[in-house]
C-alpha cells in the first residue's frame, strides 16, 4: 500500500471528530467520493499535512505522519479546490518559480511546462496575466503547476470545476498516462461521471465517516444494482402507489428519488411490467420509462441520504 490511514481524528475544537480507515494502492487512481462538508477536503488536508491530527496513524511510502512530513512533502503535490495563483503574475511567472523550487533541471523542467501548457490548451496564453485568464483555464494551470513537480502522490481536490469537456477529456487521458509510470492519484471529488470513468477504487465518506471502499463497478453492483429504472410521469400522485407494489414484489428495491421515481437494485424481472400496469390502470397518458445500466451516481444518491 502506498498510502495508509488509520482511525483518524482532526485536531480541531469546532469541528466533528473525523474517522477514516483506507488503503490507497501504488499505481492507481483512487477516488473519494462524498456529498459536501462530508470530510473530504479535510482528509486531503491531513494527508498534505496542512492540519494535524490527534489519533491514528498516516503512512505513506513507508514513512509516517508527522515524523517524516518534510521528506512526504517531497514526493507529493496538490491541486487545492480554491485558487492558489498570483494574479498578477503572467501565467508563465506563475510556473516558472516552480521549476526551481521543484529542483528541475531549467531546460527539462521548462520542456515539460511548455509540453503541460500546450496539452491543457494553455500555450497561447503563456504571456498573459492570470487576472485575465477564465476560471477554467486557472483551474488548469493550477493543475499544471502540481504535474510540473511529477511527484510519486499526486493529489487533486475537486480539479474539473469550472473545467470545459475537452479539458476535462485531456486531464483524464493524463492521469491515466501518469498512473502507467507507477505514480499514484488521490481525487478528491463530487464529479460521479469522472470518478467512474477514472478510478481503479472508489471509497464513499459521509460525515467523516468512510462508509464503503470497493473497486467502481463492483461498489455500483452491491449498492443499487446491475440496472435503474427511471420512470417519469405527467401524474405525481400516483408515484406513492407504484412504490408500496414495488416493494412488495421486491424486499430489496431502492427508491433513489421520486422525480422522476428512480428504482434501483431489483432482482425481480417483471417489475417493468408491474409498472406499467399500474399506471394504465390509473389512466395516466403521458409516461416514460427507461432502463439503463446502475452508475455512481445511484450510488450517490442513494448512500448520501443513508
Amino acid at each position: 500500500w502506498y498510502v495508509c490511514i488509520f482511525f483518524l481524528s482532526k485536531k480541531l475544537e469546532t469541528a466533528k471528530k473525523t474517522r477514516i480507515n483506507l488503503n490507497v494502492k501504488n499505481g492507481e487512481i483512487f477516488g473519494l467520493l462524498g456529498p459536501n462538508g462530508a470530510g473530504k477536503s479535510t482528509l486531503v488536508n491531513v494527508i498534505t499535512c496542512a492540519i494535524p491530527f490527534k489519533k491514528g496513524e498516516i503512512n505513506i511510502n513507508n514513512m509516517s505522519i508527522p515524523k517524516w512530513k518534510h521528506a512526504i512533502k517531497n514526493i507529493m503535490s496538490i491541486a487545492t479546490q480554491n485558487y492558489a495563483i498570483d494574479f498578477l503574475l503572467s501565467v508563465e511567472d506563475n510556473l516558472i518559480p516552480f521549476i526551481y523550487l521543484y529542483n528541475l533541471d531549467i531546460k527539462n523542467g521548462t520542456k515539460l511546462m511548455n509540453e503541460l501548457l500546450e496539452r491543457f490548451n494553455l500555450i497561447d496564453k503563456k504571456k498573459v496575466l492570470s487576472c485575465n485568464i477564465s476560471g477554467g483555464q486557472l483551474r488548469r494551470l493550477q493543475i499544471i503547476r502540481a504535474l510540473l513537480k511529477q511527484p510519486e502522490l499526486l493529489i487533486l481536490d475537486e480539479p474539473t470545476i469550472g473545467l470545459d469537456p475537452i479539458a476535462r477529456n485531456e486531464l483524464g487521458k493524463i492521469l491515466k498516462d501518469y498512473v502507467k509510470q507507477g505514480k499514484t492519484v488521490f481525487l478528491a471529488t463530487n464529479e460521479m461521471n469522472e470518478a467512474e470513468m477514472l478510478c481503479d477504487r472508489v471509497a464513499f465518506v459521509r460525515n467523516g465517516t468512510i462508509l464503503d471502499i470497493k473497486p467502481v463497478n463492483d461498489l455500483i453492483i452491491e449498492h443499487v444494482g446491475e440496472l435503474t429504472y427511471e420512470i417519469q410521469l405527467s401524474e405525481k400522485n400516483i408515484y406513492e402507489e407504484i412504490i408500496k407494489v414495488i416493494r412488495k414484489k421486491d424486499a430489496q428495491i431502492h427508491i433513489v428519488s421520486e422525480d422522476p421515481l428512480v428504482i434501483c437494485k431489483t432482482s425481480n424481472p417483471f417489475i417493468y411490467d408491474e409498472v406499467v400496469n399500474i399506471i394504465k390502470m390509473n389512466n395516466v397518458v403521458t409516461y416514460d420509462i427507461k432502463k439503463r445500466r446502475s452508475n455512481l451516481t445511484d450510488v450517490f444518491m442513494k448512500l448520501a441520504r443513508r
